[in-house]
Parts: structure tokens; C-alpha cells; sequence
């Protein structure tokens, strides 16, 4: 141990003390004889530490902002600001980045279901997203063993896993799916505590109790601030109005989610601390979360969100109604969420923007 203060001394003297530390430690710059030297010793020391600590401060945020500039200039590429790039030999140019990605998001909960399914359509030219929700008993055609079937959304993730959902959804939607990202409660939940929770105003009591599930939601009215474990009752809370009261929930705790990091731009001390540790949290979240987009690509969009209006993103339901159907191999009325042609058609146009575009024209 006092070896160990010896050579902390002997590197505390090569550092300067931290301009006006007289003044914080309640003492000035002269002598006083009726001091002791511990006394000077100690706001010497403390003097040190200050400046060290905050030349420790300064290193950290300018390695964090080249870090974030690096990505910010790969996102103004993306919105076609090109900078001049000047190759080594033997380096290979960057590969042009999409300008859209179609994101399937997915909540996994127990016995490999799938409960929440969101279609995500990021404009990153235009700053803009789209979120279009699917119910888990969304009637899709469903082919398997060279078998068509009709069946609910939710059901293909257990058949078939991830493949079959996508093949499934871009059948029905129409669509093309660019990437996935498969994520389950306990990361949910790790998410919400991270940041420190998420605020939201909850409309009525929620109280629900599943032993069989390990899931007891009691979430009181009004204005609340959610922790992972109440987040996640909130957004898997089901009433009266079934399916489609939980995807509002869900919508609303996202765009809450989303006020949430947008807020972080502020200077505060809050702010500050999870700034501090964003880089090592995205990465580990990219590591947490089953997902096919590259960590080069998570970063990207994740900083790239920073420049998104709260106002360009707008959330949606794929239009349909709840109905019972008679199922001849199972003998029984099953409820399905059902939807016509013309609807999925017009709920496209706006998923991929091209209602925008027509008015546009129109102009």
C-alpha cells in the first residue's frame, strides 16, 4: 500500500494543479503559518486530481466526437452531401449506402412467440419514418412444404422461424425486407433502465396477473416514469379492446421511447452521464439484440436519427377488422384480424411513401 502511494505521489508530481483550487478549497494563494502541512498537502493533492480528472474529461468527449463525426459524415453521404474522400494506396472505395431501409422489428416473448410485429420504413434522404404495426392474428397466406394454409402472422415465426415470417409478410404486404431485429424482453427491459426510463401517460389502471407467465402488470393512471419492468407490462397489457389497444400502447410508449433519446441532445447532468457511456451501450446493445444489420450500419442509423424531426415520424396500423372464422381441420370459430386488398394496397402506398409522392405531382 504505501508503495503504491509512493508511485501515485511520484506521478501526481508531474501535474499541475487545477487553476483556482485556493478558491473551490475555501483558501488563498499565501501562506498561513498556522496551517498545518497535511492540510496543504491535501488541497494540493486535491488540486492535482481536478486537473487530471478533467484532462481525462476533455480526452474522452474529443475521441467521442470524432467518433460521431466519422458517423455523421458517412450520414450526409447517405443524403447525398459527398465529401471529398482521398484513398490510400490499396484502400478500396466505400460502398454507396442505401438511401431506404425496410426494418421488420420483433418482440419475442416466451414459447417463441412473436407478439409485436413492426414494419419500419426509414427515409434517411427524406428524414423521415414510417411505422406500420401488424396484429399478431393478422389472416396471411402461409406456405410450407410446398403447402398453402391461411393462418395468423404470429404463427409463422413458430413454424418456420424467421425465414418463414419474412417470406410470409413480404408476400402479403408486398414488400421487400432489408433487415431484421429480433428482440426479446430481457434486452427490452435492459434498454428502458439504460436510459433511465421513459415517460408516458397511462390512460387507466392496468393491473393483470399471469402466474403461468411470470407477468404482473400494475401500472397506476396517469403521468408515470417506466422502468423496464413496468415498461414491459405497458406494452404487453391487453384489454377489452384486444390486439389493437396494445399496438396504440405500444406506438404511443414508442414515440415516448423516441422523445426519450431525442432529449439527450440537452446539456444536462442526466444527459450527460449516458453520453458518457453511449458508445460502449450501442455496442452491446448491437451485440444483445438478434439482428443482421452490421454494427457499421447500426451506428450510422443510430446517429443518424439525431437529425429526424419527432414530426416526420408517424406511426399507423395496417387497416382491417377482428372477425371469427369457421376452421374446417379444427372444427371450431378461430379469431382473425382481416383485411381487404384495396386496403393493404392504399396502406403500402403510404409505407413507402408514394402517397406523398403522388400529392407531390399532383401540385
Amino acid at each position: 500500500m504505501n508503495r503504491m502511494r509512493k508511485i501515485i505521489a511520484f506521478l501526481l508530481e508531474y501535474v499541475p494543479e487545477f487553476p483556482g483550487v485556493h478558491f473551490i478549497m475555501g483558501r488563498r494563494r499565501f501562506v498561513d503559518l498556522r496551517e498545518k502541512p497535511s492540510k496543504v498537502y491535501r488541497r494540493k493533492i486535491v488540486g492535482k486530481l481536478l486537473f487530471a480528472s478533467a484532462l481525462l474529461a476533455g480526452l474522452f468527449f474529443f475521441q467521442l466526437n470524432q467518433f460521431l463525426d466519422r458517423i455523421v459524415d458517412e450520414v450526409e453521404r447517405i443524403q447525398g452531401q459527398q465529401k471529398i474522400v482521398y484513398l490510400k494506396p490499396g484502400d478500396t472505395p466505400l460502398k454507396p449506402l442505401k438511401k431506404r431501409y425496410v426494418i421488420l422489428v420483433l418482440g419475442k416473448e416466451q414459447d417463441n412467440r412473436t407478439d409485436t410485429i413492426i414494419l419500419c420504413h426509414l427515409m434517411v434522404d427524406q428524414k423521415k419514418i414510417n411505422i406500420l404495426s401488424f396484429p399478431r392474428d393478422t389472416r396471411v397466406s402461409v406456405k410450407v412444404n410446398n403447402e398453402e394454409t391461411l393462418d395468423k402472422i404470429s404463427h409463422t415465426f413458430r413454424w418456420g422461424g424467421l425465414d418463414l415470417m419474412l417470406k410470409s409478410l413480404s408476400d402479403f404486404y408486398g414488400v421487400t425486407v432489408d433487415h431484421s431485429a429480433l428482440i426479446d424482453l430481457k434486452i427490452f427491459r435492459k434498454i428502458v433502465d439504460t436510459i433511465g426510463g421513459v415517460e408516458v401517460v397511462v390512460d387507466k389502471d392496468l393491473n393483470y396477473e399471469d402466474k403461468s407467465a411470470a407477468l404482473v402488470i400494475n401500472i397506476k393512471k396517469g403521468q408515470q416514469v417506466l422502468d423496464g419492468h413496468n415498461a414491459e407490462g405497458f406494452v404487453r397489457y391487453r384489454d377489452e379492446e384486444g390486439d389493437l389497444g396494445r399496438i396504440q400502447r405500444q406506438q404511443k410508449f414508442i414515440s415516448a421511447f423516441l422523445n426519450k433519446l431525442k432529449s439527450l441532445r440537452a446539456l444536462n447532468w442526466d444527459s450527460i452521464k449516458l453520453l458518457g457511456r453511449l458508445p460502449r451501450f450501442l455496442l452491446n446493445l448491437h451485440k444483445d439484440i438478434d439482428t443482421d444489420v452490421g454494427l457499421d450500419l447500426f451506428l450510422k442509423l443510430a446517429v443518424g436519427f439525431s437529425e429526424f424531426n419527432m414530426q416526420n415520424i408517424h406511426y399507423k396500423t395496417i387497416p382491417g377488422m377482428g372477425e371469427y372464422i369457421y376452421d374446417f381441420e379444427q372444427k371450431k370459430r378461430i379469431s382473425y384480424f382481416v383485411t381487404d386488398p384495396s386496403a393493404i394496397e392504399e396502406s403500402r402506398r403510404w409505407f413507402l411513401g408514394q402517397d406523398q409522392l403522388s400529392n407531390n405531382q399532383g401540385d
